[in-house]
């Protein structure tokens, strides 16, 4: 029998987050998830108190839907309606010299994630966030998913090849197997995640 009670409870506490099928598939068959893109999984989870302590994390499984009697769809506009005007995006400075950029590319670095730093990768289906970065490239840009706390935005002039090998080889050497997001880089097509190495 569905709690409207505790949907009522829930619905402002909820949150999106982006995790990983590679490293974590175990997680992801218990919970409530679509798919972003290639190996990303949306999930959403409650937040029960303040966010540096891990322990008010609920992640939110298909019991949670069938005692509050909502969908998945719910669940989507419940967070987007909390993380809406959550995100931050911060320029992190010129990378040039680490990659090759075209000369008249301004090779600026962004860091794309929420206000507390908390799952802020999922900031970048934030649609604020997205106006954000489409207004600092206007050319276009790519999304490299650094980990599940956040993800760096540069132009679309860089060499996305050579962009994948990089995320590739900081995914397997420099981050946690739980921090980890994607060996894949994206760009955003029609608010959505889309694939380009």
């Amino acid at each position: 029998m569905a709690d409207a009670a505790a949907w009522e409870n829930a619905r402002g506490k909820i949150h999106e987050r982006l995790l990983s099928s590679e490293w974590h598939a175990e997680e992801l068959r218990q919970l409530v998830k679509k798919n972003a893109a290639a190996d990303i999984w949306r999930t959403w989870y409650v937040s029960t108190g303040d966010l540096s302590d891990m322990q008010c994390i609920v992640s939110i499984t298909y019991k949670h839907l069938k005692m509050w009697g909502v969908t998945p769809d719910d669940l989507e506009r419940a967070a987007r309606a909390n993380d809406a005007g959550n995100y931050k995006v911060c320029c992190m400075g010129e990378i040039a010299g680490l990659m090759a950029a075209p000369p008249e590319s301004n090779a600026a670095v962004y860091s794309v994630s929420n206000e507390d730093g908390f799952f802020g990768a999922a900031t970048v289906m934030n649609k604020d966030a997205q106006a954000e970065l489409a207004r600092l490239f206007p050319s276009g840009y790519y999304i490299l998913p650094v980990t599940v706390g956040e993800c760096i935005a540069v132009s679309d002039e860089m060499d996305a090849d050579e962009l994948a090998r990089m995320v590739f080889q900081i995914s397997r050497t420099d981050i946690q197997d739980e921090e980890r997001l994607s060996d894949h880089i994206f760009r955003i097509e029609n608010g959505d995640l889309v694939v380009v190495a």
